[in-house]
């Protein structure tokens, strides 16, 4: 499997969202709802009944090793949509010159 083939997506999918465990009012519960949760990585599979995408992959060329990796079912899943992935672009990063801030 060459990494450079498999897409990088964001795929957006339904999860259980739990409740907190205190006492509620069944009205209340009746009103409860899936999440909607996103995944951001490599589409690894995309099959029939569910689909995996892995966050973190080795990037030794002769390694082939992913970790963080999750399998949602296809049922659940809303969209996926394909990354355009530039490796040749670097952007400075450091604490100086980068903030998620305004100023």
């Amino acid at each position: 499997m060459d990494i450079k083939d498999i897409p990088m997506v964001r795929l957006t999918w339904l999860d259980a969202q739990d409740s907190d465990g205190n006492w509620a009012n069944i009205d209340d519960i009746l009103k409860h709802e899936c999440a909607v949760a996103q995944e951001v990585g490599w589409l690894i599979m995309n099959g029939q009944e569910h689909v995996i995408v892995m966050r973190s992959r080795i990037v030794e060329d002769t390694l082939q090793e992913g970790g963080a990796y999750i399998a949602i079912p296809q049922s659940w899943v809303i969209k996926i949509e394909e990354l355009i992935v530039n490796e040749e672009t670097t952007i400075d990063f450091s604490p100086s010159t980068f903030s998620l801030t305004s100023q």
